[in-house]
Formats: structure tokens, sequence, C-alpha cells
């Protein structure tokens, strides 16, 4: 200590810098001292510290040589013994200066020297010591909901220091040592953040900074975890029928708990393809069972179902998806004999679906098709037809169709022709 007030006495090396504030560019040079210009004594010096920035006051100098005042620091927390120019003022009656942008918990010197005429200055004051003040704790108090569908909330106790601008939020994924800032609460009073952004069923680390209206950051928070709420599990078994007509009834298995359950979605795949899904029904969660009506009979699509639990969270998409279908038309028949009378025209099919139980018969005589009106005989439960309400010189053209029990018919046979 002797030797740092021998140097601010001397004022052999004067370090300025060209912001006055970088310690680590400067220019020395030998200052020009007048021994009889007035100086500043310690006694006359006052501070006020906050955690980054120091106050300093003085005794103006009631000397009319004096045009002004140098003030100059040292921190000898980094080793530095040299002071350096960190303010001017070139009118005697300035009394105050505020050292900004400096470290929290940090102990500095300030030495003041008077400045009279072509640049000379009188010898520095004594060093004057000032401490900033420690870093800001954080808040206090801090805890994590967790459970919560689709996001993640964490509340705190307001800071008691009223200089708090804002509260800054970082987050971190589980068992990942990445800190990003999610967030900032401002007010004081403020005491809860709600995240959004996350996924479900995940583990989310959360901490909070508190930031001064003058931009320092506190030390951190304790540090908090949330769990999101995981979406419910799909149901099982899911089948879908293959053999009803106009219809495909999609059926599942619940699962164990349904008190979570809100409800069931179906969804179907766009046509007949096993992607693009969109929803075609919301079900009762106390069913498990939906028939999708389709009024075309051998029609297919891929089926899924879902759970939408009371958070409305719903259970995973990728799942397989089930083929269902719709009925298809029974077989056409064969004609198999054909024969010629003096008055009529007979002729024999046979079925080649189990499912027929009765047929129709379709007439019309050759030519163009759109002059010639198309018969349709039925029902009929044998399989062989005699007409007998035809005319020589004509040409006619026969088709069967089956029908099963369902009414679904099938496409037309062969066309038989006969000229009589």
């Amino acid at each position: 200590m002797k030797k740092l007030m021998m140097s601010i006495l001397t004022i052999c090396l004067m370090v300025l810098s060209s912001g006055c504030t970088n310690p680590d560019k400067v220019n020395i040079i030998k200052p020009k001292i007048d021994r009889n210009l007035k100086t500043i004594e310690r006694k006359d010096i006052k501070s006020m510290a906050n955690m980054s920035s120091i106050a300093l006051e003085w005794s103006i100098v009631q000397d009319n040589k004096i045009k002004g005042y140098n003030i100059y620091r040292s921190n000898t927390n980094k080793g530095n013994r040299n002071f350096v120019l960190v303010g001017s003022f070139n009118n005697r009656f300035v009394s105050h200066f505020v050292d900004r942008k400096l470290q929290p918990n940090t102990t500095y010197y300030y030495s003041i020297s008077t400045i009279g005429k072509n640049g000379t200055q009188s010898k520095s004051s004594l060093p004057y010591k000032e401490t900033t003040k420690k870093v800001l704790s954080s808040v206090g108090y801090i805890v994590a909901l967790t459970q919560l569908p689709g996001q993640t909330k964490i509340m705190w106790r307001p800071h008691r220091y009223e200089g708090v601008y804002f509260y800054m939020i970082q987050r971190s994924p589980q068992k990942v040592d990445k800190w990003v800032e999610i967030a900032r609460v401002k007010g004081r009073l403020n005491a809860e953040y709600i995240d959004y952004d996350v996924h479900d069923n995940k583990t989310y680390r959360y901490r909070i900074f508190c930031v001064t209206y003058d931009g320092i950051k506190s030390s951190s928070s304790k540090i908090v975890s949330s769990k999101t709420k995981r979406v419910p599990k799909s149901p099982k078994n899911v089948t879908a029928s293959t053999n009803q007509p106009k219809q495909v009834t999609i059926s599942w298995e619940p699962p164990n708990d349904t008190k979570e359950i809100k409800y069931y979605k179906i969804y179907k795949g766009v046509g007949s393809t096993n992607y693009m899904f969109s929803v075609i029904a919301k079900v009762d969660k106390k069913s498990n069972s939906y028939i999708h009506k389709i009024d075309e009979p051998g029609v297919s699509g891929f089926y899924k179902v879902a759970i939408v639990d009371k958070d409305n969270l719903e259970s995973t998409q990728n799942t397989r998806s089930t083929l269902g279908k719709t009925l298809g038309r029974p077989a056409p028949p064969i004609i198999i004999e054909v024969h010629k009378s003096g008055n009529s025209i007979s002729f024999v099919w046979k079925s080649v679906d189990k499912r027929a139980v009765y047929y129709y018969v379709r007439k019309r005589k050759d030519g163009m098709a759109f002059l010639n009106d198309t018969q349709k005989i039925g029902k009929l439960t044998v399989t062989q037809f005699k007409d007998k309400d035809i005319k020589r010189g004509e040409k006619y053209i026969y088709t069967v169709q089956a029908v099963d029990k369902y009414g679904l018919m099938s496409l037309e046979s062969l066309e038989t022709s006969v000229e009589f």
C-alpha cells in the first residue's frame, strides 16, 4: 500500500487511455505537475456503490486557477497498480462522477487531481477505496409444476430488490448441460412463466436470473425440473371388417383405465392409400366400435383409432393402420346353353358365386344401343329363361346378373347374341 501511495503522490507514470476506460490499450506519458495547484483531500471525497458502478463526490476547490478535475482509477484485484484516467472535466464546479461497467464485488481505488493552465495537474489525492456490491442473488424460491398437458409452468417468489427489471428464464433438456434463454418476464412482481414450446412426456430443467435496470445479471437460481404429461396409449387390437355390405365396422380394445378418456377419433386414409389420414368420426368413450357407412360395394380403406384424453392430448398416430373393405359384388353368371324354337328363345346359365339368390335378365335388340331400350326381366330364382316376346328377322342380345341376399348385384355376364 505504501508503494501504491507513493506512485499516486509522484505520478511518475500517468496512464492515459484513448477512451479513458480500457487499461489494455494505453499511451504512457509523463504528466506536468504543478505543485502550487490545490488538490483534493481524501477526506473531502465521498462515494456510493452498487454492483456495477461507483459514484464519487468531492468538495469544489475554491481557486480560480483550477480549470477542472481528472479522475483516475486502479483495480488492485487485477494486480494493476497503474492508475487509469476514467474521467476528466473542464469545469471546476463539477463535483460528481459515476464510474460505470464495473465488476461486482470488486475493490477499486480512485485518485483525483485538479487541472491548471496549459494541461498542468496538481498532485493526485491519496487513494480513495470503494468496493462494488456483491452479485445480486437470484430468486430464493422457485418451483416447477409437472404432468401438465403440452406445457410446463414455473413459479417463483418476487425478488425483494426493487431494481429488478426482468427475470431471464433459461431452459435445458434433461441430462444436457446446454442452457438457452427462452423468455424475459418483465416486472419485479411477476412470478410465473408457462412454457408451451415443449414436447409430450419430456423432462426439462429451468433456472432464473434476475436482471436489474442497469443491466446487472444475478447469480443463477436453483435448478428445477418439470415433466410434461405423456399422451394416452393407443387402443389395442384394432380391426376392420371386410365382409359387410355397404359398411366397414372398426373395432378396438379399450385400455384398462378409461377414466382419462374423453373420446375416440377414427381416421381413414385418403382413398385406399395408407397415408394422408383424415378424421371421419368422434366416438363416445363408452363405445369400442364404429360403423363407417359406404354406399358402394368393394370399397377399401385404411383405418386408425386414436384416444383423446380429458386434456385434449391425443395418442400417437404412429401406429399400424388396419385395412377395411365393404363386401364386393357377387360374381356374374355364365350363360352356357342357348336354344331357338318355333316361337321362343331359351337359354341356361350357371352361377359361379354361392351368394347369388336370384337373377335378372337384360334384353335389347341389336343395333345402336341408345336407340334400343334395355329390358330388365326378373326376379328369377331359377338359372334358365325362355323368351317368347320375339319377332322373326330380329337379333337379340342377352346378359344375366346375379343378386345376393343383401341386394348387391353383380356386373352383367358376357353378352349372348341370338338372331331369330
